[in-house]
């Protein structure tokens, strides 16, 4: 039985490192999606003052 209950805590321990991770690569991915549309508007609105001069 010990070792029944020692293998579904790993088996448990794996999946919050498995969450953790998707967790991690979640927020990086937002933070980069946000980041890109920042810039991408900055450009933008760059090219469209050379547009206007």
């Amino acid at each position: 039985m010990k070792k029944a209950a020692a293998q579904d805590n790993k088996n448990g321990k794996v999946l919050v490192v498995i969450l953790l991770l998707a967790l991690v690569g979640y927020l990086v991915y937002e933070s980069n999606a946000f980041f890109m549309s920042g810039t991408e508007r900055l450009l933008s609105e760059k090219i469209t003052a050379m547009e206007t001069k």
